[in-house]
Protein backbone atom coordinates (compact mmCIF):
# COMPACT_ATOMS: atom_id res chain seq x y z
CA UNK A 1 0.00 0.00 0.00
CA UNK A 2 1.20 3.49 -0.84
CA UNK A 3 -0.41 6.24 1.20
CA UNK A 4 0.23 9.81 2.30
CA UNK A 5 2.57 10.11 5.24
CA UNK A 6 0.50 10.99 8.29
CA UNK A 7 3.01 9.72 10.82
CA UNK A 8 1.84 6.08 10.77
CA UNK A 9 5.45 5.05 10.23
CA UNK A 10 5.97 5.76 13.92
CA UNK A 11 3.85 2.72 14.80
CA UNK A 12 3.76 0.60 11.63
CA UNK A 13 6.65 -0.86 9.66
CA UNK A 14 7.18 0.87 6.31
CA UNK A 15 9.35 0.29 3.29
CA UNK A 16 8.15 -3.20 2.49
CA UNK A 17 4.45 -3.68 1.79
CA UNK A 18 3.57 -0.26 3.18
CA UNK A 19 4.99 3.01 1.90
CA UNK A 20 4.47 6.57 3.09
CA UNK A 21 4.87 9.51 0.73
CA UNK A 22 5.16 13.26 1.02
CA UNK A 23 5.59 14.07 -2.65
CA UNK A 24 5.55 12.77 -6.20
CA UNK A 25 9.16 11.53 -6.08
CA UNK A 26 8.34 9.29 -3.11
CA UNK A 27 5.20 8.00 -4.82
CA UNK A 28 7.19 7.07 -7.93
CA UNK A 29 9.92 5.41 -5.86
CA UNK A 30 7.32 3.36 -3.97
CA UNK A 31 5.62 2.34 -7.23
CA UNK A 32 8.97 1.23 -8.61
CA UNK A 33 9.66 -0.82 -5.48
CA UNK A 34 6.26 -2.50 -5.52
CA UNK A 35 6.27 -3.27 -9.23
CA UNK A 36 9.82 -4.62 -9.08
CA UNK A 37 8.76 -7.35 -6.61
CA UNK A 38 4.98 -7.37 -6.36
CA UNK A 39 4.83 -10.79 -4.66
CA UNK A 40 7.19 -9.75 -1.86
CA UNK A 41 5.37 -6.49 -1.19
CA UNK A 42 2.00 -8.24 -1.34
CA UNK A 43 3.11 -10.73 1.31
CA UNK A 44 4.54 -7.94 3.45
CA UNK A 45 1.33 -5.89 3.18
CA UNK A 46 -0.73 -8.90 4.21
CA UNK A 47 1.55 -9.59 7.17
CA UNK A 48 1.20 -5.98 8.34
CA UNK A 49 -2.58 -6.15 8.01
CA UNK A 50 -2.75 -9.44 9.90
CA UNK A 51 -0.49 -8.25 12.71
CA UNK A 52 -1.85 -4.75 13.24
CA UNK A 53 -5.42 -4.71 11.90
CA UNK A 54 -6.96 -8.10 12.58
CA UNK A 55 -9.94 -7.90 14.90
CA UNK A 56 -8.26 -9.77 17.76
CA UNK A 57 -5.34 -7.34 17.82
CA UNK A 58 -7.50 -4.22 17.58
CA UNK A 59 -10.08 -5.31 20.16
CA UNK A 60 -7.39 -6.65 22.49
CA UNK A 61 -5.56 -3.32 22.41
CA UNK A 62 -8.82 -1.44 22.92
CA UNK A 63 -9.69 -3.52 25.99
CA UNK A 64 -6.16 -3.12 27.34
CA UNK A 65 -6.37 0.67 26.95
CA UNK A 66 -9.72 0.65 28.74
CA UNK A 67 -8.28 -1.40 31.59
CA UNK A 68 -10.49 -4.40 30.92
Amino acid sequence: MITQDTGFGNVLPTGEGLFAFNGMDEILAALDAVTSDYEKHGRAARAIAEEYFRAEAVVGKLFQNLGL
